[in-house]
């Protein structure tokens, strides 16, 4: 059940001709195709199954767990993870633990529904790393970072700064003017 929707599948799976797997719930549908799923040499994989901003899923043009990189609005600011564990038949045996870099000083475990969320990230670049830990207890990368960036009000951005510069020095011209006119 680590990473589904949910665990209603009855009557509702079909394979297609390319060997796509498509199963459906009441919560939606999971597709993959197990002739290119990736084989790695480690036993287990964390992967980023979704990515929620403030209430709603979010959509790319790929899928979640391949991005490199993740720009948000500034009214984008809270987020987060779901991930999902393959290769291992007790993922619950596994322990994952993220951190957002360049926000958190410690690594936050990630429990249960294998879910994190952070709530107004202040703009700046930030390096979601994720890393695992197996029954021996060693602890090793999970995956690959993923550079997340909250881009800054528009105010408070280089252009946003840049033109009140402009409108303020405008309207200090316009003053000076003015005053030189009258004497």
């Amino acid at each position: 059940k680590d990473g589904l929707l949910d665990s209603k599948f009855t009557n509702s799976a079909l394979r297609s001709r390319n060997g796509d797997m498509y199963f459906g719930s009441d919560n939606g549908f999971i597709r993959f195709n197990p002739g290119i799923l990736p084989v790695e040499d480690k036993s287990t994989r964390v992967v980023i199954s979704s990515m929620r901003i403030g209430d709603e899923e979010a959509y790319f043009d790929m899928n979640t767990d391949l991005l490199k990189d993740i720009v948000l609005e500034q009214e984008q600011n809270s987020f987060g993870f779901t991930f999902s564990i393959l290769g291992q038949a007790m993922p619950s045996s596994t322990r994952i633990q993220c951190r957002l870099n360049g926000l958190d000083e410690e690594w936050r475990d990630i429990l249960g529904n294998k879910s994190v969320f952070w709530y107004n990230v202040p703009s700046g670049q930030y390096t979601l790393e994720i890393r695992e830990s197996s029954k021996d207890g060693i602890w090793e990368e999970g995956h690959a970072p993923l550079k997340v960036t909250v881009s800054p009000a528009f105010w408070a951005s280089p252009k946003g700064i840049l033109l009140i510069v402009v409108i303020s020095g405008v309207f200090i011209f316009l003053m000076i003017a003015g005053v030189q006119r009258r004497t």
